[in-house]
């Protein structure tokens, strides 16, 4: 296998091949940059340029840090910042990727367009549609199609500081066992245990329990990701 011949993503499609000289050529020019997605026959896939070349003094630097490379966001390349428009754009192609990571920009600003998009389409339903109730259509919809990507999003930025996504699961699996037993007191069903009282203050505890792990969510959330790769990318 020939490891001189190289391919690199520019826009939507790969250039190539093209020689190890001339790839430091395009770094020193500042054509290629260290987040860049290359290739030759020697690698299983795409990787980051900054994996396989030296940015350093190229114009924008990327270092070796923990067996990785720092980008000159100061990020692990794998997992780079994002803007406002492109962290819409990253999430939304990838709807139900649940594997790689996602870096605190990238989460936080899908985070703000969902809470923009369910503002406008709630706003829209009450004073346009005449939508009353608990049912409005349009932010309905809009929650139904955020809802994998923003599960995707969440399990990436979990990846991101070296937690697995099931996290999240355990946090729902708390939030449903709170609403069970919340349900069950309100209607008088306390047969399950034979005492309100003990059923209240179980239901309590649980949900100081849910209030302690939404807490240890956020700062997950948070937290600046692995500088260099993880378990996870």
């Amino acid at each position: 296998m020939n490891n001189d011949q190289w391919h690199y993503v520019k826009g939507s499609s790969s250039v190539g091949p093209i020689s190890t000289a001339e790839m430091e050529a395009l770094i020193g020019q500042g054509t290629l940059g260290p987040q860049a997605l290359v290739w030759n026959e020697t690698l299983p896939a795409w990787e980051p340029a900054a994996q396989h070349f030296d940015f350093v003094g190229a114009g924008a630097p990327a270092v070796p840090h923990a067996g990785g490379m720092i980008g000159p966001d100061g990020l692990y390349v794998g997992a780079p910042s994002r803007g406002f428009v492109e962290a819409f754009k990253v999430c939304f192609s990838k709807y139900i990727t649940f594997s790689g990571r996602a870096s605190r920009s990238e989460y936080w600003y899908f985070m703000l367009w969902q809470l923009i998009v369910g503002f406008a389409t709630g706003f829209v339903d009450a004073f346009f549609l005449g939508a009353t109730g608990d049912f409005s259509p349009l932010n309905s919809i809009a929650s139904l199609v955020f809802f994998l990507p923003t599960m995707a999003a969440s399990w990436r930025r979990l990846h991101d500081v070296d937690r697995s996504g099931w996290w999240i699961g355990g946090f729902y699996l708390a939030i449903i066992a709170v609403v069970f037993l919340g349900a069950g007191l309100y209607a008088g069903e306390t047969a399950m245990m034979g005492d309100g009282g003990a059923t209240m203050i179980f239901a309590g505890i649980l949900g100081l329990g849910v209030i302690v792990y939404t807490i240890l969510m956020l700062v997950f959330f948070c937290t600046r990701g692995t500088l260099g790769p993880n378990r996870f990318g």
